[in-house]
């Protein structure tokens, strides 16, 4: 029977992390090991973890580490098969360690098997979901690939993936600051595919603050461009041509949106806070004349939702029943 690892990395989440450790510790089938790499909290955390003992592993970095780095090393710390992550906010249902390894069961030629979860609010209310109806049951390591083009479809507290695997690629991008699950995928997609749970097995707490979005918009642009620039570019290039042509227009998709949040809700003087990162990401993503313009102008771009997706979502339910998916 394969093992299972479950990755906590925390920062200051004393709040919460109560709440995800008993969740983990109350499963169908228990994680073979719990790490929490506790990344030099300074509120109660430290307490928190202590009433455990030795049901979970906790460990320290040396360092105080960004968020990626953290979960670089957290990773480095398991010792199962596969490993899964939980952010310290969130809460695995009673399946989510069964689901996992079920799937690990079922496709034993994957690099990573996935599930969908719910979200919830700070108040752990739930308030949507999010279930993967947009792939097959199995992606071959290509077409993995091909579907993280244009952005991640792997839920990151709801997956696991081959530990070997993940040594094999080196890991997380230690460069990156945010968007570390995505260009992992990325980097997996070249050791195999992913297999597909049908069921929910984790709550996913969502912040919903506009001003936490657009804090974070001049990371995510640095995040994205090392993601396109060193990572799924060079994979695409050698692939083929079709892959280039993806990677292409999902840049330029991607930054048009990007470009688009930024003119309607930062002003002059903020957006020329942040000047050289808008030329430099809009140059390489492929829509530089039009930063310009916003820079020089304060032209807004504006992007109107389809009719297509606003029937995307009301077919959702209808979807979800035909394919199986089960809470």
């Amino acid at each position: 029977m394969p093992s299972l690892s479950v990755c906590i990395p925390t920062y200051n989440q004393g709040a919460f992390i109560e709440e995800c450790l008993d969740s983990l510790l109350c499963q169908s089938r228990r994680a073979d090991e719990i790490v929490v790499s506790n990344n030099h909290s300074s509120d109660e955390t430290d307490q928190i973890l202590a009433n455990y003992g030795s049901r979970i592993k906790v460990v320290r970095p040396p360092i105080h580490l960004g968020m990626v780095q953290n979960y670089q090393f957290c990773a480095s710390q398991a010792s199962s098969d596969w490993v899964a992550f939980m952010t310290s906010d969130d809460v695995a249902e009673f399946c989510f360690v069964e689901v996992l390894i079920d799937g690990v069961l079922r496709y034993p030629s994957a690099a990573v098997v996935r599930a969908g979860h719910s979200l919830v609010d700070s108040n752990s209310r739930i308030i949507g979901k999010r279930s993967l109806l947009s792939v097959a049951d199995y992606v071959s390591a290509d077409d993995f690939f091909f579907e993280n083009i244009g952005g991640p479809k792997t839920f990151f507290e709801a997956a696991a993936f081959r530990r070997d695997a993940w040594q094999a690629v080196q890991g997380f991008d230690g460069n990156i600051a945010l968007l570390g699950d995505w260009a992992l995928w990325v980097r997996l997609s070249q050791i195999g595919g992913a297999g597909l749970c049908k069921r929910l097995i984790s709550r996913y707490r969502y912040w919903e603050r506009a001003d936490r979005g657009l804090a974070r918009a001049p990371t995510e642009m640095k995040d994205e461009l090392i993601i396109y620039r060193d990572h799924i570019l060079p994979l695409a290039e050698q692939k083929g041509a079709s892959f280039v042509d993806e990677a292409r227009r999902c840049m330029a998709v991607r930054s048009l949106s990007m470009l688009a949040k930024l003119s309607n809700n930062l002003d002059s003087t903020q957006l020329a806070d942040i000047q050289d990162l808008v030329l430099s990401y809009a140059a390489f993503m492929g829509h530089a004349c039009l930063a310009k313009e916003i820079l020089e102008t304060g032209h807004r771009v504006s992007i109107s939702t389809s009719w297509r997706s606003r029937a995307r979502v009301a077919a959702r339910t209808v979807f979800e029943s035909l394919r199986g998916w089960r809470s």
